[in-house]
């Protein structure tokens, strides 16, 4: 497309936006195809302009051919009451693209640049602003895909200046919009001020408790015994020449088809086989594997002492390390 038609096409849009109410065009036009789908009505379609390829419809509505419809979406209800004398946000302001045929997608791709990339910070992004952003105050939510130095996906919660980092959080939410709907929301994950997380920090209309995480198998496809997924922690230390790991792993363990089971606590260092170290069983037997190991207790004042057992049963204590 030539760019003296892309300029012009823009100039109608934003044309047909503010005058959609006054602007009488002269010129005729063809009714769009019976697929241009929800937002058209009769009185959009008796006059546009039109350009090859393209329509602009009086309602202010960009078609692309039989492709792609943007127009502006978002106020077919009557807007929502104030809450607890909260003004709350109101429909009206959305941006709508939808597709002209069948079976169509609809998707917006953001690409970099066909030039050089940089190094770092986004090649593309889709930035939600809190406020309007100034030289001295900002507040964002963006979905980056970071350059080649950092070379990760990104949801990245910012503040600049005066702005204030807040809490990205997960959440559904059920009713609420129409009169005597029943209703409920849950959040399931925060991510707070700090880079932490934290679930289940708010739940209404849900009975509790509910597992916040669940760690689970797909059900198995053929005859066996199938080991949970585990969790991983790791610490860290370095020497004067090397960084070490220490590693503790959490997870059930399956015996045999009818699920006779065992929560297992493992740990590692620097990668070498993990070596269990505490059992409890779907008996309620508690274990410790590693021989020679015991129970440590502290007596009224203050002593630690492990009590350990011998070879033929007899139980024994002894300071503890």
């Amino acid at each position: 497309m030539r760019q003296a038609d892309f300029l012009l096409i823009v100039g109608m849009l934003l044309l047909s936006w503010l005058n959609a109410a006054s602007v009488n065009f002269a010129q005729e036009a063809s009714p769009p195809p019976a697929s241009q789908g929800a937002g058209s009505s009769g009185a959009q379609s008796e006059r546009a302009i039109s350009v090859p390829g393209f329509r602009v419809e009086p309602g202010g509505s960009l078609c692309w051919s039989d492709k792609l419809r943007l127009g502006h979406g978002g106020g077919e209800g009557n807007g929502l009451p104030p809450a607890n004398g909260l003004i709350r946000a109101q429909p009206g302001g959305n941006l709508v693209l939808q597709p002209n045929g069948d079976y169509m997608r609809c998707a917006l791709d953001l690409l970099p640049t066909r030039g050089k990339q940089p190094d770092m910070d986004a090649l593309d992004e889709l930035t939600l602003h809190r406020v309007a952003p100034t030289q001295r105050t900002q507040e964002m939510l963006s979905l980056s895909a970071l350059a080649r130095s950092q070379g990760v996906f990104g949801m990245i919660v910012e503040a600049h200046g005066d702005g204030v980092l807040r809490p990205l959080v997960f959440m559904v939410v059920r009713g609420g919009i129409n009169p005597g709907e029943p209703s409920y929301y849950a959040e399931a994950m925060r991510m707070t001020e700090q880079g932490t997380i934290a679930l289940g920090l708010a739940r209404q209309g849900i009975p509790r408790p509910v597992d916040s995480l669940t760690i689970d198998q797909p059900p198995p496809q053929s005859p066996g015994s199938y080991d949970s997924d585990r969790i991983q922690w790791i610490g860290k230390s370095r020497d004067a020449s090397s960084i070490h790991t220490a590693n503790w792993r959490a997870g059930v363990r399956v015996a045999d088809p009818q699920a006779s089971s065992t929560f297992a606590l493992s740990s590692s260092i620097d990668g070498r086989p993990d070596e269990s170290r505490l059992e409890v069983s779907d008996r309620g037997n508690l274990e410790l594997p590693s021989a020679g190991s015991g129970v440590i207790l502290r007596s009224p004042n203050g002593k630690r002492w492990q009590l350990t057992v011998d070879d033929s049963g007899q139980l024994s204590t002894r300071p503890a390390q």
